[in-house]
């Protein structure tokens, strides 16, 4: 349960790389614990406040039976083995062993695949503060944006630790837009946005696969790879449709290339746009009279 609550952290799309050490290490120290007490709550605390055990043992056999609230969950009989040649020896296993064996293999499991030894030089761009040092920033550099001057890096971020709406924040995509709109801090920009593009998880990656293969089926085999990609572009970066502003898509249509712009004189005058268009219900009208003109005089005559 434990490890599970850690795994849905960690692929939240908030999760940045510098979290993966904080939330390891407190799932490190929760497992700790619990190998001198158990989880409350838990499938192992659980079972044994409701589960009654019973020996009954004599010269013949030995017979546990076992009731989880008012069921047996079985009647086990141990007369397979002498008691003078294993006396010490038992078939049954202690909660305590299987536990004290699961939450070691986790341990080591986490420890070894979340190494985050190499992620340490990066700390200086989780909060942005004038306490660091050159040599951090040097090493910093050297990961995460070597396309860029190291003394144009060292100076943007000494100047943005100095902005009173960046200073000793932590990163996240309100500071980025802040730093865009300095063109001077160039390259701490774009660093923060490697960072914060840098996911500890695959869930996106395999969120696109999901997406992919709904959109591509087989009785859509021919779609072009240029129409899945624009398809999957949509489903992964626009907005709702009930948040989307055709304007400047509306406006970009226009300007890629020359539309048809020619105005149809009779085009709105049609009898079936009546009630749409002023001109078109002037003619209804009219045509109206007209028709209703005739068939008097058709009477009459």
């Amino acid at each position: 349960y434990v490890y599970g609550r850690f795994q849905k952290q960690i692929q939240s799309d908030e999760t940045l790389i510098f979290d993966v050490e904080d939330k390891r290490d407190s799932v490190i120290h929760i497992i700790s614990t619990m190998k001198e007490s158990l989880l409350v709550g838990g499938w192992e605390d659980t079972i044994i406040n409701t589960t009654n055990v019973s020996y009954i043992s004599n010269s013949e056999k030995d017979t546990t039976k076992c009731m989880l609230k008012g069921f047996q969950l079985f009647d086990y009989v141990s007369n397979s083995r002498r008691k003078i040649n294993h006396q010490y020896v038992t078939d049954n296993r202690s909660f305590a062993a299987i536990r004290n064996d699961i939450l070691e293999h986790i341990n080591n499991y986490m420890l070894k695949r979340l190494d985050t030894t190499n992620w340490s030089k990066l700390k200086p761009l989780k909060i942005i503060k004038m306490s660091v040092s050159d040599m951090e920033l040097k090493e910093c550099h050297s990961l995460i944006c070597p396309d860029f001057s190291l003394v144009d890096f060292v100076t943007s971020y000494k100047e943005a630790s100095g902005h009173s709406q960046i200073k000793d924040k932590l990163i996240s995509t309100c500071v980025l837009k802040i730093l865009i709109n300095c063109a001077s801090w160039e390259s701490l920009t774009v660093s923060i946005a490697r960072v914060l593009a840098i996911k500890p998880h695959s869930a996106d990656v395999e969120r696109l696969i999901s997406y992919y293969n709904v959109i591509k089926t087989a009785d859509r085999s021919k779609l072009s790879p240029e129409t899945i990609k624009d398809s999957l572009y949509i489903k992964l970066n626009m907005p709702t449709l009930s948040e989307f502003n055709p304007h400047n898509a509306v406006l970009e249509w226009l300007k890629s290339k020359k539309r048809h712009t020619k105005v149809h004189t009779y085009a709105t005058k049609q009898n079936w746009f009546g009630g749409v268009f002023p001109e078109a219900s002037d003619k209804s009208t009219l045509s109206m009279v007209d028709e209703t003109t005739i068939n008097s005089s058709l009477i009459h005559f």
